[in-house]
Parts: C-alpha cells; sequence; structure tokens
C-alpha cells in the first residue's frame, strides 16, 4: 500500500499506524511536482493507493491510479473540501486553482471517504464522487482518560495563528476568560506566527498561553481540565473536542460544522461568534455534575473509539483488495 499525504499530522499518523499493523505500507509525503516521478514510480508497484486529503497530490495519484487500474481510497472533509469565503477558509471558496484539483481527486478517485456526515456532505457539495462512504475518525480512550480528580481548568486546544483566531474561535475563548476572571483558562497551542506574542501581552490574568504542549503533557492536561471549549467556524470532524470528551472534560461547542455530530446531546452549545453566550455556557458546564463528564467519555467510547476506526478501514481495504 501506498499511503500518500501532504504532511504526517497526528490524526493522519494515526491512520498510518492502524494500516502498518495489517499491510505493508510505504509512505510518501508529497513536495509538490518534484514528487510526481517518485509517486508515479510507487504507485506501478502499489496494490492499493491510500491518500489524504483531496488536493495536487491525491488528484495526481488519481489520475494514475486510475489509468493503471489501481484502487485509490481519498480521505477528505476538511479545507480542502470547505467553502467558506466569510472567513477565507476552504479550498472552494479559493477559485479555480484550489478547487480543479480537489475536484479531479474526489472524481477519480475509487472510494472517498469522509470522516463525519457534515464532511460527507461537504464533499458532495464539492463533487460527486464514484463511491462515497463515512467512516468516523477515532480516539484512543484508554490514552485518553480521566484524571482521579478533575481541576477548574477550561481548556481549548489549536493552533494559534490570525487566521484561527476567528475559525477556532480563540477570540471569544479570551473574551469569555475575561468575562469569567473565578476560572482558570488555558489556550494551549503552538504559536505560527506572531499572534500568540500578541494574545500574551493582552492575556487576563486567569489566562495561560502555554504555547506548544508535548503529546504526553496534552494528554494529562485534557485529563485534568474539568471544561473543553472548541468554538471554532468549522470543523470536519473535532479531533481535540473528542480527545478531551474521552479524557471526561464537558464540551462548549459552536453550533458548527461537525461539531455537534461529535459532542451529541453532552455539554453546552452556543451559536458561532457570539462571546456572551459562549461565557454563559462556559459557566454552565463548570456547574454541571461530574456525571456529565462521564457522558463525554462515554460517547466517544461507544461512537468513536479507535478500534472502530480500523475495522472500518480493514473492511473496506480488504474488500477492495479481493475485488482485483
Amino acid at each position: 500500500m501506498l499511503f500518500l499525504a501532504p504532511n504526517i499530522d497526528a490524526f493522519i499518523s494515526t491512520d498510518l499506524e492502524i494500516l502498518q499493523r495489517k499491510y505493508d505500507v510505504e509512505p510518501l509525503t508529497w513536495r509538490g511536482i518534484a514528487s510526481i516521478p517518485r509517486l508515479a514510480s510507487r504507485i506501478t508497484k502499489s496494490d492499493i493507493v491510500f491518500s489524504w486529503f483531496a488536493g495536487d497530490h491525491s488528484a495526481t495519484a488519481s489520475l494514475i491510479s486510475s489509468a493503471l487500474g489501481i484502487p485509490h481510497i481519498v480521505v477528505s472533509g476538511g479545507v480542502d473540501v470547505a467553502n467558506m469565503p466569510e472567513i477565507n477558509y476552504g479550498a472552494m471558496s479559493a477559485g479555480t486553482r484550489k478547487a480543479l484539483p480537489t475536484k479531479v481527486a474526489l472524481g477519480f478517485a475509487t472510494i472517498v471517504l469522509a470522516f463525519s456526515e457534515f464532511s460527507s456532505g461537504e464533499i458532495a457539495r464539492a463533487h460527486d464522487p464514484r463511491v462515497l462512504r463515512t467512516l468516523y475518525l477515532g480516539v484512543d480512550t484508554r490514552r485518553f482518560s480521566p484524571a482521579i480528580v478533575k481541576e477548574g481548568i477550561v481548556l481549548t486546544v489549536g493552533q494559534v495563528s490570525a487566521g484561527n483566531l476567528k475559525r477556532k474561535g480563540m477570540e471569544p475563548f479570551v473574551s469569555s476568560a475575561r468575562r469569567l476572571p473565578q476560572y482558570r483558562f488555558i489556550l494551549a497551542g503552538k504559536g505560527l506566527d506572531g499572534t500568540l506574542d500578541q494574545l500574551r501581552s493582552t492575556a487576563p490574568p486567569n489566562l495561560t498561553l502555554p504555547g506548544f504542549v508535548p503529546p504526553d503533557d496534552l494528554v494529562k492536561l485534557y485529563a485534568k481540565s474539568r471544561v473543553y471549549v472548541q468554538a471554532s467556524a468549522h470543523e470536519g470532524f473535532g479531533v481535540a473536542l473528542a480527545e478531551a470528551m474521552s479524557s471526561g472534560c464537558i464540551p462548549v461547542i459552536s453550533n458548527m460544522g461537525a461539531l455537534p455530530e461529535v459532542a451529541g446531546d453532552v455539554g453546552q452549545k452556543v451559536t458561532f461568534d457570539d462571546d456572551e453566550e459562549l461565557a454563559e455556557a462556559i459557566n454552565r458546564a463548570m456547574s454541571m455534575p461530574a456525571s456529565e463528564g462521564f457522558r463525554a467519555r462515554k460517547r466517544i467510547q461507544e461512537n468513536f473509539d479507535l478500534d472502530r476506526r480500523e475495522e472500518g478501514l480493514t473492511r473496506i481495504i480488504d474488500g477492495l483488495i479481493e475485488d482485483r
């Protein structure tokens, strides 16, 4: 199997690890058009191609694998099919240069895998694939588990940049910290530009911005936090939300993207970009009983455990290999 991606983020590496447990997998990171000769050579030696996201890399792989009769799975549902010009986000809102490769990748793929029902709808609006299936992302619920004693921490996680201030709901999160000085707020995430330093210079005393948090330390931070906030404008799934809920955090989410799909009826939901409503919801969540955190964890265990992702991927891939 050839495993193709533009980068190997944490949630992408999770799929890579799953597939490596059963298949002979050769990963390839796309480096632009210079990667085409190596990509073509590797496809000819593969029984199946597995690509993360629709774009230049998977469009090229879709055309080559389709011509050779080699099955190609494309996982999609994020920025590659988003269309939100109001926040300058998404390949579908960025003009033909970005949209065309996405359409080619989706149109020539053997199977397109959406990672939520919301993302499935966005894929269908971007282009009509031959076969479109939904297979949720998964969380290792054994690793992401609650601490014995929760602390009064309100947490959100995400890379800090000018664009993410709006898209990830960081602005209303910071505003909520000012409105609720009785609680400890933490915004954890690597700074991608000067935005993190700007936030630190104006942050209220109850807001901590540690920057990048190593994975093992982040697990511990989820475990001891009481409330997790994901007030985003767009989420194709919401891995951080699922990790936090698996860790027993009570979710406070916006009514956007796949966030309501992941959280279900647990925690609090608010209108996107409403500072006052978000602060009120956080205050209510902090007053909810510990049982709400148990409900959050149970929802992830029952619907988004990593074993479900592994079983689904294995079933789909084995089916394609048998049909060859």
